[in-house]
């Protein structure tokens, strides 16, 4: 009896399975990162991961006191460019620190643990 499930499982269940699981996960496929919309400009970086996150641009003048940056949504809606510094360091970040990890309301993740927050408020374009 063992020896005909195991059959069975070897000829029908298992490559059903297989089937089965690729094509739920087919369906549930998000392109990584996401699409550029319509709107966002090519010098925005995607900053997130599959869960979400948005694109992000920041100027990149390290002389400045704060980096002006614009994040745009997953749909390239924006509130328009605000005043960002880097957290308890209170200055700009450097070009070579300008590497996006996350987005949230008011922060930008950078890597190296460093993180942007906004000190103005958003310029509705």
């Amino acid at each position: 009896m063992i020896d005909a499930i195991d059959k069975y499982f070897q000829k029908v269940a298992g490559p059903a399975l297989v089937v089965l699981a690729a094509t739920v996960m087919s369906g549930c496929y998000r392109p990584y990162p996401p699409i550029r919309p319509e709107g966002v400009p090519n010098s925005a970086t995607w900053a997130g991961g599959l869960d979400g996150g948005g694109w992000v641009t920041c100027s990149s003048d390290s002389t400045g006191e704060h980096n002006i940056c614009t994040i745009y949504d997953e749909e390239g809606r924006t509130r328009g460019p605000a005043q960002y510094k880097v957290k308890t360091l209170n200055r700009a970040a450097q070009a070579s620190e300008l590497r996006y990890k996350y987005v949230t309301g008011q922060a930008i993740g950078l890597e190296g643990g460093l993180e942007l927050i906004q000190v103005s408020p958003n310029q509705a374009r």
